[in-house]
Formats: C-alpha cells, structure tokens, sequence
C-alpha cells in the first residue's frame, strides 16, 4: 500500500500492480483510509475507552453532590471497569506481557510510519 516504485519524478506505480499509478487521488485516497485504519484500531480505541471512563466519572461526582454522598458510593453501567479485584501473580505476569507487547507494537509502528514519511521524501 505504501510503497511505490519511482521511475521518475513524477512517475510511480506500485510494485504489486503496475497499473495502480501511486500519484492518483484513487491511491492517495486509500492511503488515507489505511491511516485512518491503523490509528483507530491501536489508539482509537484505547482513547475511547479513556473518554468513556472519565466522563462516567464527572457524571459520578455530579452524582455525588446532588445527593450529598460519596463518590465511591455512586454506581454506574462502567463498574466493571474499575471495580477491585484480585489478581494472582500469574494473571500480573500475563498483563504485564500483554503492556510491553502493546508498547513494542505502537513504538513500531511509529518508527515505521517516520520511515515511510523520510523515503517518501527522497527524490
């Protein structure tokens, strides 16, 4: 999707089907819709996930001060996101592995994407 082979200035086509032309609007359109794509997916997501919990939380402390009581006291559809739990040694062990696997991947693809970005602007 991203690569193109130049043969001029001017003049790319991709390397899988030469009669995709990389200069079109038609590939610069899909190129925009893999962007969108692969940012919604690692960072949409868990950014979603941040805006939901923080405004549930704004509304809990509304909540709160209507009624005069506390905000730990308030439920909300959310609670399973936040509730305490107990979690073994094992399952830290899992999560901890699943965060750095998540890390390395969005540091990847941010080094991928500084790639694509400095080859696409040599000549």
């Amino acid at each position: 999707m991203f690569s193109c082979h130049r043969l001029g200035p001017d003049e790319g086509w991709h390397p899988d089907d030469y009669n995709v032309d990389c200069d079109s609007g038609t590939h610069a359109g899909y190129r925009i819709a893999a962007v969108s794509g692969v940012l919604v997916y690692p960072v949409g997501i868990p950014v979603s996930f941040l805006c939901l919990l923080w405004h549930d939380e704004k509304t809990r402390i509304e909540k709160a001060k209507k009624t005069g009581g506390n905000v730990a006291d308030q439920s909300s559809a959310l609670d399973f996101l936040r509730s305490d739990y107990k979690v073994g040694p094992a399952k830290q062990a899992i999560a901890d592995c699943f965060c750095l696997v998540y890390a390395w991947l969005l540091s990847s693809f941010a080094y991928a994407v500084g790639m694509y970005v400095q080859l696409s602007a040599v000549p």
